[in-house]
This record gives structure tokens, C-alpha cells and sequence, in this order.
């Protein structure tokens, strides 16, 4: 359950522009931290949860960095929303 940096893969140009636009994408599309409000839920109760350290989930609920699918799917669990809901715009 590491941290997604998508903007520091291989520079390759149409990987680059592909990430850029996937980082792009994220910051708009990321509901972690307002789920978390809606649930009740704190940054240090998920990380706890998810056996990460906080600064992580921070960084997530910034869009800093973005949860892989996996760890999308156990917080989805944890906050009893779906992925979409995470997601959602």
C-alpha cells in the first residue's frame, strides 16, 4: 500500500502525456477526504485501519498521491461507500 506519484513515471513522451493527464484527472475525481467527513472518519482511523502511516493518507486526501486499486477497494469496505462514491466528482 504504497503512494501512487503517477507524474514520476518513465519520461516516454506518450507515457508522460498519458500521466499527466491521469494526474490531472485524480485531482479533480478524489473524494477521499470529504467521504471521510461524511462517515465520521479521521486520516489517523484510516491509516490505522490500513495499517499505513498517517502521512500517507494525507497525502491522499490532498490528491498528492492517489491509494492503488487495491487499497481503494479495502477503504471503500472501511467507509461502507462504494469505489464510484470515492470517486465520484
Amino acid at each position: 500500500m504504497s503512494c501512487h506519484h503517477f507524474a514520476r513515471e518513465p519520461a516516454k513522451s506518450i507515457i508522460f502525456a498519458f500521466n499527466n493527464n491521469l494526474l490531472r484527472m485524480t485531482k479533480e475525481i478524489n473524494r477521499l477526504k470529504a467521504v471521510l467527513a461524511e462517515v465520521g472518519k479521521t486520516n489517523v482511523w484510516l491509516a490505522e485501519q490500513l495499517g499505513v502511516n498517517p502521512t500517507t493518507v494525507s497525502k491522499w486526501c490532498t490528491n498528492t498521491c492517489q491509494p492503488d486499486l487495491h487499497t481503494l477497494s479495502r477503504i471503500a469496505e472501511l467507509l461502507n461507500v462504494s469505489r464510484r462514491e470515492l470517486l465520484r466528482p
